[in-house]
């Protein structure tokens, strides 16, 4: 069968130490024999061992699509960290400030009438009737809570300086894709 250590790693799930019944194996195994049929895949007459890497051809080796989800998970933590213990300090040590806008009274009425995200004059209206208010209110209420879902200044400075992060992933991409080959 085509890919076989990859359904070694599925099925055996770790070398044995989480079982499955007969039932469910074979319900996988037929799966994955579909899902890697060369019918699907690859054009008339032409075989995985065909197109499996070797001296003769240069192929690309299925097995290393294992890395990039540890990579991606390694790449969220230098972002993480990059963020929390240099960006955000040498952003407070600029003097930008984290504030965030004040915080808009809860109302169940306006927060349904905010969720639709176009609110016309009329809509305001009829709003200010139904909570007794002036539409000024209203309107001052749908901007206060427009502007707490907007990130501040800080954040923004902090996504700014992702240009590094993707210059370092960059560079790790170079370097293993260098250890590949």
């Amino acid at each position: 069968m085509q890919f076989e250590s990859i359904q070694v790693f599925v099925f055996s799930c770790y070398h044995g130490y989480l079982f499955a019944g007969n039932r469910t194996m074979n319900i996988l195994r037929n799966i994955s024999t579909t899902f890697w049929s060369p019918d699907v895949w690859l054009p008339p007459n032409i075989t995985w061992e065909d197109i499996s890497p070797n001296s003769d051809n240069m192929y690309a080796n299925y097995q290393h699509l294992v890395y990039p989800l540890p990579m991606a998970f390694v790449m969220l933590g230098i972002r993480y960290a990059l963020e929390r213990y240099l960006f955000s300090p040498f952003g407070k040590w600029l003097g930008i400030k984290s504030t965030r806008s004040k915080k808009a009274v809860s109302n169940e009425i306006l927060e349904k009438a905010y969720l639709s995200k176009k609110t016309k004059y009329k809509q305001i209206l009829g709003l200010a009737k139904q909570l007794d208010w002036s539409e000024r209110q209203v309107e001052r209420w749908l901007r206060m809570r427009r502007s707490q879902d907007k990130p501040s200044t800080l954040i923004k400075f902090c996504e700014s300086w992702l240009v590094i992060v993707i210059i370092i992933k960059y560079i790790a991409e170079i370097t293993i894709n260098s250890l590949i080959n």
